[in-house]
């Protein structure tokens, strides 16, 4: 949505501006240098002239590359016009034809449906891992002995009420039938993951009015 892409923005110009800051003291600190190599000790002063621009202390190696690795996600991050996944069988050209639909085709639903939720919610992991990064980064509140290990383990169950409802919905499509008889395992396999995918089905009571 609109106000996630302007959250990001914001996080993008943080980023960029934490690290031009960092080229700016390395700059400084190699220019000092060279200036006081004509007249002074440089291995005397290296230590001092290496580790102060403006009376601040250089970047650590490690925070600078998770820095520009949290900026590169945030900058390769194109919005998908697709808001549904319908996993199933779809033929009505009033929905397939929709951009903001996409349909899979399946004769597995509830199966396939899990699997593309995984692999789109491990894209948003990474995109919302990477924003909460940078909003630690930025307020210089990253704290690896704590932060390291808990963005290792991102997931889907970690998104916050807000990060949920900006993952594609996904819908398997699946009939009474099915669900009652050879879809019952991954049915009931689908509903034991907890994970957020939707299940529409239906009844054709024409066909089977005692269903």
């Amino acid at each position: 949505c609109d106000a996630f892409r302007q959250q990001l923005n914001k996080l993008i110009h943080g980023l960029r501006s934490l690290l031009e800051v960092e080229k700016a003291k390395a700059v400084e600190a190699l220019n000092a240098d060279s200036a006081a190599s004509q007249y002074l000790d440089t291995g005397a002063l290296s230590g001092m002239l290496g580790q102060r621009a403006h009376g601040t202390i250089e970047m650590p190696a490690e925070r600078r590359g998770r820095v520009a690795a949290a900026l590169e996600v945030l900058q390769g991050w194109t919005d998908d016009p697709v808001l549904v996944r319908f996993v199933g069988k779809l033929t009505d050209p009033s929905l397939t034809d929709l951009p903001d639909v996409d349909v899979i085709d399946s004769d597995t639903p509830c199966t396939a449906a899990a699997e593309v939720f995984t692999q789109d919610a491990r894209e948003f992991a990474r995109l919302f891992a990477a924003a909460r990064i940078a909003t630690l980064e930025i307020s210089d509140k990253y704290d690896p002995a704590i932060h390291d290990s808990w963005f290792a383990s991102f997931d889907w169950q970690a998104f916050s009420n807000e990060e949920m409802q900006l993952v594609t919905r996904v819908v398997a499509l699946v009939s009474a039938d099915y669900l009652a008889g050879d879809g019952l395992p991954s049915f009931s396999h689908l509903l034991g993951s907890r994970l957020p995918v939707h299940v529409l089905t239906w009844v054709r009571a024409y066909d089977n009015p005692a269903v």
